[in-house]
């Protein structure tokens, strides 16, 4: 028996063409399919053409189409498209056009992969190891990709329940090969390009791009629009904005005197010597008047200043 904690739902043989014409399109991609292994957790699949075309996680929105890029992003991973929400039959807004952002992985490790660990190239029926840890890499449930994408669409799932606001919207998830991949490698490069198999597979089963840092901080940086100084000011002039002239501002009533002293022992120390001293003569002019209690009143005095200091400390640093 089936878990069904997780639903699948069906595409429409409509939905499945366009959506596999346009991704092949605009990720240069081929052998477009729907299916990932952990499906097998919530359904029996029939060894037939479609199904690993058919079936698709269940969502409350799903993609139907994409467009184009995205003008709003300067991204090759940002689309407009079309999603459609399920339950929905009214025609009118069935389809809701909508900011699509994507999120690419990889099934081998790019690591392994440019280190020639996996077959890439095969389509024999005879054994081999490097087909069999290839195809136990791609065809495993734990595979990272697989487990990211089943997180992203529960975590959408507590969205959709109003549970948690912070994760995006699943709208689904397609595998294939594409033409091209590329990966950063520049934590990894110092280490691995000692070795003799990075010289001798380079410009054989993978190529360097090299980028320099400010390149790609330039890149991140977006295209801000110029300001036009005298339309801000009338702007300014209407909202009530007041012109500021810094080399007018007086800087000493702003920065606090740095001659004035902060609480510490010391002074507190020198406060209770001096109010010391004030009790001793204190003390000196009652001792004509009362003998033998000059020293319970010296010390009564010295606990009444020490608080007082406190007291004053604790005002000048408010």
């Amino acid at each position: 028996m089936k878990n069904k904690s997780v639903k699948l739902s069906k595409l429409n043989k409509k939905t499945q063409e366009e959506l596999k014409n346009n991704i092949e399109k605009h990720f240069k991609l081929n052998n477009f399919q729907t299916y990932f292994p952990p499906m097998t957790y919530w359904e029996d699949f029939e060894n037939n053409s479609y199904y690993n075309k058919l079936f698709i996680l269940d969502s409350k929105y799903k993609l139907i189409s994409l467009e184009r890029k995205s003008d709003k992003y300067d991204s090759d991973l940002d689309y407009l498209g079309y999603i459609e929400k399920r339950g929905n039959k009214n025609p009118i807004d069935k389809k809701i056009k909508h900011e699509i952002h994507f999120k690419i992985n990889p099934l081998l490790e790019p690591i392994n992969t440019i280190m020639n660990k996996y077959q890439l190239h095969s389509s024999s029926l005879m054994p081999s190891v490097f087909d069999y840890i290839t195809n136990k890499k791609i065809n495993s449930p734990h595979n990272f990709s697989y487990i990211e994408t089943l997180f992203s669409y529960l975590a959408s799932g507590l969205v959709e329940s109003g549970k948690c606001p912070s994760f995006p919207y699943y709208y689904g998830s397609y595998l294939g090969v594409m033409e091209e991949f590329k990966q950063n490698i520049s934590d990894e490069y110092d280490s691995i390009k000692k070795h003799s198999w990075f010289s001798d597979h380079l410009g054989k089963l993978f190529e360097l791009e090299k980028v320099s840092i400010e390149s790609e901080i330039a890149a991140s940086i977006p295209d801000l629009p110029e300001i036009n100084i005298d339309e801000q000011k009338n702007k300014d002039a209407v909202l009530g904005v007041e012109e500021v002239d810094f080399d007018s501002i007086d800087i000493s009533t702003i920065i606090p005197n740095k001659n004035k002293r902060r609480c510490s022992a010391s002074d507190n120390d020198d406060e209770e010597d001096g109010e010391d001293g004030k009790d001793e003569e204190d003390g000196e002019d009652e001792e004509d008047g009362e003998d033998g209690e000059d020293e319970e009143d010296g010390e009564d005095g010295t606990v009444k200043n020490e608080s007082e200091s406190e007291s004053e400390c604790e005002s000048a640093t408010e």
